[in-house]
């Protein structure tokens, strides 16, 4: 499939974080007419990104609330883009938008598409214990990360990748060596570009997550899971969590000891060990070593000071129950 490209080459970018503004920086090598709509005040960070001061190029920038969609519907009109790019953008892009420019609008996302569609990727990549760490641009349709692709390129980093930090560096150097400079040189100079569609029967949706809610540990898993769901909600996350005598821990490492015993679920949630650094807990088939954690109030502390040899660790059911069903809007 092939989509024209207008001769006016008048580009909004509609984003906010780490990918926008890596973004920025390669539209702004180029020869497009750029204009920014971000959800805050333009700031330093933009501007080192970048490489230079943005007041000195000729940048159009508007700052509007996401959540309000008619502030990006006005700036975008006020703005008269022929083509819309989005990274990052924490809002659904309606339909009166996309039709304002033909159809010429697309979007960033760090996955495989069609694999690991929707939001929280990094997180439920680690969860899921993939190795691989894919970024595309497709065209932004009614459908969630489900439009047409563009450029799509993936790296396998030979192994399970362990935080979402990790996964989210992979993808911005995949981003800032490969799909931006030749994204924004597609914009920049082909009068149009082939769009090929997506493997729909692959596809692969996740909700958002919100740490408090969802971050909530079970003793009942095999320790190859439990790693990964506290990798998971580690860095930039605050971690996991764990109750323990009416108190909220929170956890951001995690791996698999080392032992010869086989386990039994009666042993699931046992404190078999501590020490300074490191707690030993029972799970299902084996024990986990968790550590970098902290209090409720976010301050590091000894598992040696805290936790008893020989308690159990039970989460109380009613927030186990709320982890899994709550849903993050």
């Amino acid at each position: 499939m092939q989509l024209d490209l207008p001769t006016e080459r008048k580009v909004c970018l509609v984003g906010a974080g780490d990918a926008a503004r890596l973004l920025c920086k390669h539209l702004l090598r180029s020869s497009v007419d750029l204009s920014i709509i971000t959800n805050f005040e333009l700031d330093s960070s933009w501007s080192s990104t970048v490489g230079t001061p943005l007041c000195s190029h000729p940048v159009m920038t508007k700052s509007v609330n996401p959540g309000e969609k008619d502030e990006l519907k006005v700036a975008v009109a006020e703005l008269m883009p022929t083509i819309i790019v989005v990274a990052g953008w924490p809002a659904f892009v309606g339909a009166s938008i996309r039709d304002s420019v033909g159809g010429r609008i697309f979007n960033y996302h760090p996955s495989e598409l069609p694999v690991l569609r929707g939001a929280a990727t990094a997180s439920w990549a680690v969860m899921c214990g993939t190795s691989r760490v894919g970024v595309s641009i497709h065209q932004l349709t009614g459908k969630l990360d489900a439009g047409p692709l563009l450029i799509q390129y993936t790296r396998d980093v030979g192994r399970e990748v362990e935080t979402p930090i990790e996964y989210l560096d992979v993808a911005y150097q995949i981003a800032n060596q490969i799909v931006f400079p030749e994204f924004a040189g597609m914009l920049a100079s082909h009068k149009f570009v082939t769009l090929r569609p997506q493997e729909e029967a692959k596809g692969v949706y996740f909700p958002a997550l919100l740490t408090p809610m969802n971050g909530v540990l079970q003793f009942s898993w095999s320790p190859a899971e439990t790693v990964r769901f506290v990798r998971a909600f580690s860095a930039p996350y605050p971690g996991a969590a764990l109750h323990y005598r009416g108190e909220v821990y929170r956890i951001r490492e995690a791996a698999m000891a080392e032992g010869f015993l086989k386990g039994h679920p009666f042993v699931d949630g046992l404190i078999s060990n501590r020490d300074q650094r490191t707690l030993y807990v029972h799970v299902r088939g084996g024990i986990v070593a968790f550590g970098s954690i902290t209090d409720s109030q976010g301050q590091d502390i000894s598992p040696k000071d805290v936790f008893r040899i020989g308690d159990r660790l039970v989460q109380p059911p009613e927030i186990v129950a709320r982890s899994l069903s709550y849903r993050s809007t």
